[in-house]
């Protein structure tokens, strides 16, 4: 046999078995393939936390909240508290009285001298003071406010005492960043309803 005849059979022979191997493969539903990357794991949300006071100013005798421009990154949880010193009742109407728009759909109460927590989807009128109540600027906002659709509404309670506080916490999401304004829609006194910084403000989304 002649050295090409030798080299012709042996790589005749290494094709074969490279062909049996191709098959092999195939047959074991693309074994030899690379296995696939894992898709990496959701980013967590670590929530960012807004701490609100309402109270009737001792200078001014002005109903305030303070601060009244926040800023709250998008897409992440916000978890904010309102606290109130205010003891003055402001009856609103529906759908005002009503929580909307917070996750889960309530906000977490202590009202009065109680401790106790208490979740909940409203608040009785006689124990409203204030709101918090979240719209796009503008007319836009106005209009969804006269057609009682605020995007956020959360009704603040009512200071026993002026001296003891009472509490609401809920948590909200803004997907998207932007401005947006917020006011109290309980009608207290003219000047604070109707100058920017005391019942109004402006919530930046980064």
């Amino acid at each position: 046999m002649s050295d090409n005849e030798w080299y012709s059979k042996v790589a005749l022979a290494l094709s074969g078995v490279l062909l049996v191997a191709l098959l092999t493969g195939l047959a074991l539903g693309g074994a030899f393939a690379p296995a696939a990357a894992p898709a990496p794991a959701p980013a967590s949300r670590v929530p960012s936390y807004l701490y609100l006071t309402v109270t009737t100013s001792a200078a001014t005798d002005y109903d305030t909240y303070y601060p009244a421009n926040v800023t709250i990154p998008h897409d992440q949880l916000a978890i904010i508290t309102i606290t109130s010193y205010d003891p003055g009742v402001n009856p609103v109407a529906s759908p005002f009285g009503n929580v909307i728009g917070t996750v889960g759909g309530t906000a977490n109460y202590s009202l009065g001298e109680s401790e106790n927590v208490t979740p909940l989807t409203s608040l009785p009128s006689n124990e409203l003071s204030h709101t918090f109540t979240v719209t796009l600027p503008g007319s836009a906002g106005s209009l969804l406010l006269g057609a009682g659709q605020p995007m956020i509404n959360v009704p603040v309670p009512v200071s026993p005492n002026g001296i003891t506080p009472s509490t609401v916490t809920f948590t909200v999401l803004f997907p998207n960043a932007g401005t947006y304004a917020w006011r109290c829609v309980a009608p207290c006194d003219p000047y604070s309803m109707s100058t920017p910084g005391f019942m109004s403000g402006s919530i930046y989304v980064s």
